[in-house]
C-alpha cells in the first residue's frame, strides 16, 4: 500500500462536501483515481467510521448499491 499525503477518510469527506451525495460506485470510482489499491472492503470500513461519527448517512439503493450523503452541521450561534 502506497503512502498518501491525504488520508482516505479526508478524501471521502472532501468529495462529499463538494458533491453533497454520491453512490458507492461513483465514490469508489473517483477515489480510485488517487488511491489505485483501494478495495471495496477498505472503503466500506472508512464509510462505517464516518457514519458512526455522524459525518455521513448511508442509504441502501438495493442490489448492493448505497447512497452516501455528507451531513452538514450548522454552527450554533451563541447569544
Amino acid at each position: 500500500m502506497d503512502w498518501k499525503a491525504m488520508p482516505i477518510r479526508n478524501a471521502i469527506v472532501e468529495l462529499l462536501e463538494e458533491k453533497g451525495a454520491l453512490s458507492t460506485d461513483e465514490l469508489e470510482k473517483k477515489l480510485k483515481e488517487e488511491y489505485e489499491d483501494l478495495t471495496t472492503s477498505a472503503l466500506d470500513k472508512e464509510l462505517m467510521k464516518l457514519e458512526l461519527n455522524g459525518m455521513v448517512t448511508i442509504t441502501s439503493l438495493g442490489r448492493g448499491r448505497k447512497r452516501i450523503e455528507f451531513i452538514r452541521h450548522e454552527r450554533e450561534t451563541t447569544r
